[in-house]
């Protein structure tokens, strides 16, 4: 019997909706696709309600039948902000053992640690130690606007014109493992489903991931090779731009191969060569590696999302909320994970845009069309516009050169099988079942962690002092933590100064 209906009413563009009704139609499920009004009348049947954005979420979290969930969470898109995600480490990793941030490069939010991170720097310059450090927008994504430097003075002069511009520095792992020379970095996908104040929400790690190379083989960081982004960047959306660009396999055996050197690969394929590359790499230590991540960063993230959910729709859930998360992770020479960022919107698009040839009949005779020419550019000439589909020929944005589309193989099975473990979850509950289990996807377990006590603590607290308008106030401070001032610690005046600290945040909001 059917389960669920589909909602893509929401869905627009590339990005999600054909993931979303590939995916039903596999399960067997209606997809719905109207307008808000027309999805809310039909949600007296389950329904998976697939959005893009926060305030979508809203406008069905008022009229949400038994049974139906929405695709994703609000206050994901804060909590993965790299700034966010800097302060909010800094404020917890003192609650627990420093282990079990081991995964997490030592990071910097700019520019308010600035000097901080200029006194690291000018420690190391006086150690004779020459690290390079990697700066990245807080507000932008893909690889635009990251640098690398090394030395004081360069972080100074490259710091002069984004003074007021939030950014995060991380310490860059400059000894990364690599394949065939070239340095990747692993997209793994995390699937989170309900929760409450009471509990924290089920997490999934899937065992499927891609893998996405650079273009340029790899040399440790110089001042010489620095600028050299598609050696030193691993993200897709630069090095498709790479005329090195390999594209995966159109076929299962090609996408699979153990031999491929293509630059964006399959997870499991790129295990498969780790093993035959490197015999001390063990394939349940990494995903063991991988759990432990998962773990301490949800357990870090779930009581904030319950939060959340209380200033919207006024209690502590439980939370009719699903949400996929792609971690970036990079594994250093001893195979140990490092933790890059965590992507709340992941794309789930399986459209790869392909170059044509130079001498491709389907471009507009010109005079002087030669492969000194055919560059990136774009200065060949260009056809006029036409549809993305079917190898017509286009010139959208996704590459500067004309190009054809068509489905990535390597994005579809991968996607496929991420969204596929999601709806088998939703399932699975639909049906009773208390504690889903899904082939290929490790089940994390958040509740036995310590920073997911301690903060589901804070967060009660929090709630009970009247959440984000009263909280901090000082009168508010000082009726409910007056009684535990005194004995030469803590006292009430202490207080007032708590309330001011904590009314200014950098914290940065875009929900």
């Amino acid at each position: 019997a059917e389960m669920f209906v589909v909602d893509t009413t929401a869905c627009v563009g590339k990005s999600a909706k054909d993931m979303f009704s590939i995916v039903a139609a596999r399960f067997k499920w209606t997809e719905h696709v109207g307008d808000l009004a027309e999805a809310l009348a039909a949600d007296e049947r389950p329904t998976i309600h697939c959005v893009l954005h926060a305030p979508q979420v809203l406008a069905r979290f008022r009229r949400l039948g038994v049974g139906s969930w929405t695709s994703r969470y609000v206050g994901l898109h804060d909590l993965c902000d790299k700034g966010n995600f800097a302060r909010m480490v800094k404020s917890v990793e003192g609650l627990c053992d420093r282990q079990e941030w081991a995964f997490n490069p030592p990071t910097w939010a700019l520019p308010e640690q600035l000097e901080a991170l200029r006194a690291v720097l000018s420690h190391d310059a006086a150690s004779g130690d020459r690290r390079t450090y990697i700066v990245k927008p807080e507000d932008r994504s893909q690889g635009t606007g990251i640098f690398l430097v090394q030395g004081l003075q360069e972080l100074d002069m490259r710091m002069v014109m984004k003074a007021k511009k939030a950014s995060i520095a991380q310490r860059y792992l400059d000894r990364p493992l690599l394949l065939g020379g070239f340095k990747f970095d692993l997209r793994v996908y995390v699937l989170l489903v309900g929760g409450s104040s009471e509990t924290p929400p089920f997490a999934y790690l899937c065992r499927e991931g891609l893998a996405r190379f650079c273009t340029e083989v790899y040399e440790e960081p110089s001042r010489a090779n620095m600028g050299r982004s598609m050696a030193h960047l691993t993200n897709y959306s630069l090095n498709k731009r790479s005329g090195n660009f390999a594209h995966s396999g159109s076929t299962l055996e090609e996408v699979f191969d153990i031999h491929s050197t293509a630059s964006k690969r399959p997870l499991t394929a790129v295990l498969e060569q780790l093993d035959a590359q490197y015999s001390g790499f063990s394939r349940q230590c990494f995903y063991e590696g991988l759990v432990k991540l998962v773990r301490t960063t949800i357990a870090t993230i779930a009581p904030v999302l319950t939060s959340y959910y209380r200033s919207h729709r006024g209690d502590g859930g439980p939370m009719p909320c699903t949400h996929i998360l792609g971690y970036d992770v990079m594994l250093d020479k001893k195979f140990k994970p490092h933790l890059l960022e965590i992507n709340n919107s992941p794309s789930m698009s399986v459209d790869e845009s392909l170059p044509l040839d130079a001498d491709d009949p389907r471009l507009p005779e010109s005079p002087e069309i030669s492969p000194d020419r055919w560059r990136a550019d774009g200065a060949v000439a260009r056809p006029n516009p036409q549809q993305v589909r079917d190898g017509k020929v286009c010139q959208c944005s996704d590459c500067p050169l004309p190009h054809t589309h068509r489905n990535s193989l390597v994005d579809l099975v991968v996607k496929t099988t991420v969204l596929s473990g999601l709806f088998s979850v939703l399932a699975q509950l639909g049906a009773g079942v208390e504690a889903p289990q899904v082939s290929g996807f490790d089940a994390v377990d958040i509740a036995d962690h310590p920073l997911f006590a301690a903060l589901s603590a804070a967060e009660a607290l929090f709630a009970r002092s009247g959440g984000v308008q009263k909280a901090f106030l000082s009168s508010t401070l000082r009726r409910v933590l007056g009684p535990v001032c005194g004995n030469g610690r803590l006292e009430k005046h202490d207080l007032d100064a708590v309330s001011q600290r904590l009314r200014g945040t950098s914290y940065v909001s875009h929900e």
